[in-house]
């Protein structure tokens, strides 16, 4: 994000160059000096943060698919945004995982609420989910969300095999009614037998979602919407625009003080011939 300000701020700064160029006939080069001074200068100072803020790559074995671990050792994830407003889409995800260390703490972005919640057990305690109801069954799971207060897109969800490492369902709901509605979400497991004979359903979470809606949108700009960075670059980046502007207003005012001088010379020259008749 700060590169892209960086440089939208560097290109209006360079259509400001040339039309001050074009204009002036003659290139601005003490502006453009200025102007290449400070985006090198910030460009090395925010490679050096990048560098210093990323940390060193390390290798990491992938874990086993999810369906090697018993219906206590998963769990979802409900991501939803903390404000909501009245006819305004927003993103709701549910994602299933292994189920989080007792000292780990769930994180989420600014502005966003996650909602864990545990597997029901199923089937033969302490085994993998994929052997709950024997070993010749291929387990595959899936997500709905169901509400009377909004709009839900897609109103269901295709099924998804355990085998992998993450599951995720997204939908995107757009609310009907202002105040508290309510959201259920559930999550279902489905054992299909390899002889094709009859699958096994059952019910894995489920949870019931307050949500609070709002009848009125916020405010266009809210506070922590932008970081400390992404400040600083923007002023850095209109800083750039500086020189030309400056230059441009200094040949504005020294053409107005020619066309002045100009007006004047006739005048005095006039005075001084009455002047000399009387």
């Amino acid at each position: 994000m700060e590169l892209v300000l960086l440089l939208f701020g560097l290109a209006v700064a360079l259509i400001g160059l040339a039309t001050l160029w074009i204009s002036n006939h003659k290139f601005p080069r003490v502006s453009f000096q200025w102007t290449a001074a400070i985006f090198i200068t910030f460009l090395l100072i925010l490679s050096g943060y990048n560098s210093i803020s990323n940390s060193p790559i390390i290798s990491i074995p992938r874990p086993p698919p999810l369906s090697y671990e018993d219906a206590s050792g998963l769990m979802t994830q409900i991501l939803l945004p903390d404000h909501v407003v009245k006819s305004h889409s927003f993103g709701l995800t549910v994602t299933i995982i292994r189920t989080l260390p007792s000292a780990a703490t769930a994180t989420s972005e600014s502005g966003q609420i996650q909602i864990p919640s545990q597997f029901n057990p199923v089937g033969t305690p302490d085994v993998p989910i994929s052997a709950a109801f024997g070993p010749n069954f291929d387990p595959f799971v899936v997500a709905q969300l169901t509400s009377s207060a909004f709009d839900i897109a897609p109103p269901s969800q295709d099924i998804q095999s355990l085998d992998q490492q993450s599951i995720q369902f997204t939908w995107s709901v757009t609310p009907k009614l202002p105040d508290t509605q309510v959201l259920n979400v559930s999550v279902t497991g489905i054992w299909r037998p390899f002889n094709g004979s009859n699958q096994i359903q059952r019910l894995l979470a489920e949870h019931r979602l307050d949500v609070n809606v709002a009848d009125t949108s916020t405010p266009f700009i809210t506070p922590g919407q932008f970081t400390l960075s992404e400040l600083v670059t923007a002023l850095i980046s209109s800083a750039m625009n500086v020189p030309w502007i400056v230059e441009f207003v200094k040949k504005r005012q020294e053409k107005k003080k020619k066309q002045s001088d100009t007006t004047s010379t006739p005048r005095s020259r006039t005075e001084r011939r009455s002047r000399r008749r009387r």
